[in-house]
């Protein structure tokens, strides 16, 4: 499973990847990559994708989902670029963005991407730097750089919204950042460096923070 998001009925979104057996490390084309919508109760309603590939229709290593609005943003993260499917009255392909790259309105290696108010950020690991577009797949603009210091990224992985005014927090290796929503470093929160946190979210006033490498998770009460 790589990614879960649950709409205000209880409808579960999820994102899977999985790969043909008997293969120590598999080539993309071995990825199959999908998103289930399933109930409340955990009965699969419906599946959308599968083999892998670039074009409509088609993911190459789903690495996360989140609902924005009534539409569902998936990391489609071996073409990456970000799919946007529609999910009344059935998941269909809307529109996709993103290219591989560097430049303005290019992605590498995405990890995450949340809706918030009209804008969709996106970790865009590969190029050390959180990017921003509108919902419709424009691109608007990009933050961070590689390195250490605040506002610099090592490996930006999870994203989530906090607070009011609102404030993006980003997972970086052991470190989280939280910023402004253009990227104006605010706080960074060390966790040492055996963490390795990958995923956060914000619920009944705290973060959750997960840490793979230390198989734990990080509860921070919201007094920043």
């Amino acid at each position: 499973v790589a990614g879960l998001a649950a709409a205000a009925d209880g409808t579960i979104f999820a994102g899977i990847k999985e790969f043909d057996s008997g293969w120590d490390y598999p080539s993309l084309d071995r990825w199959h990559s999908y998103v289930l919508r399933a109930s409340p109760t955990g009965d699969i309603l419906e599946r959308f994708g599968g083999a892998c590939g670039g074009g409509s229709n088609q993911f190459s290593r789903v690495c996360g989902v989140s609902l924005a609005g009534s539409q569902l943003l998936v990391v489609d993260q071996g073409n990456h670029r970000i799919v946007v499917l529609g999910t009344a009255p059935k998941l269909r392909w809307l529109r996709a963005f993103g290219s591989q790259g560097s430049g303005r309105g290019e992605l590498s290696l995405p990890e995450t991407a949340i809706g918030h108010e009209g804008s969709v950020y996106v970790a865009d690991q590969g190029n050390a730097r959180v990017s921003v577009w509108t919902e419709e797949g424009r691109y608007v603009r990009c933050f961070g750089a590689p390195g250490g210091g605040a506002g610099m990224f090592e490996e930006v992985c999870g994203l989530a919204i906090l607070g009011t005014p609102a404030r993006l927090v980003a997972c970086d290796v052991s470190r989280l950042h939280v910023m402004t929503l253009h990227g104006v470093p605010l706080h960074v929160i060390h966790f040492g460096a055996a963490a390795d946190v990958c995923g956060v979210t914000v619920a009944h006033g705290q973060l959750f923070v997960t840490d793979q490498r230390q198989s734990i998770v990080h509860v921070l009460h919201l007094w920043l």
